[in-house]
Order: structure tokens, then sequence, then C-alpha cells
């Protein structure tokens, strides 16, 4: 394995999103992985959201790949951020 690509959200560790219960695919890694694929690589994609850390350590211990790349997933919550305050606005006018 020449890569390995991961993120670093497990969805047993966030309370709010376990409740909703609606995970997102990791689409960004999956298209980087394909296109990476494509060129040649060996690469494996792991998927935290319904693994563990000790999961993804115990991969990593087995064999550690020559790169290990993680990214931040996007969701709803991290993309918008937080609501706009009033001095925003005047400053945006």
């Amino acid at each position: 394995m020449d890569l390995l690509l991961t993120h670093g959200y497990f969805l047993y560790e966030d309370p709010k999103e376990l409740q909703i219960m609606k995970p997102y695919a990791p689409l960004g890694i999956l298209y980087l992985s394909s296109h990476l694929r494509a060129k040649g690589f060996d690469v494996e994609v792991y998927d935290s959201t319904f693994g563990s850390r000790e999961e993804l350590f115990r991969i990593l211990a087995d064999g550690p790949p020559a790169v290990l790349d993680r990214s931040r997933p996007v969701t709803p919550r991290n993309i918008c951020g937080p609501a706009p305050t009033s001095s925003w606005k005047a400053r945006r006018n």
C-alpha cells in the first residue's frame, strides 16, 4: 500500500450526529482514491465513520503506508459554521 486515505470523523464520538444518524459518505476521499488508482498508486481507503481510533491504529501498526492522508469530513455543521454577527453584516454593506 502506497497511500492510506482516511478522515478524522468517528460517528460514535459525536453525540449529536449519532442521534441524527445520517452520516455522509467520504466522497472527496473516494474521488481522490479513484484518480490516484488510475495513475497507478496502490491506495486504500479507511472510512472511519463507523470505525474506531483503535481499529485505525491497528491498521497502521500492521503495515504503515508510505503516506497517510487524513482529511476533514464535510458536514452541514462544519460548512456553515456559526451564524454571522450583526457587526459582520455591518462590515459587509
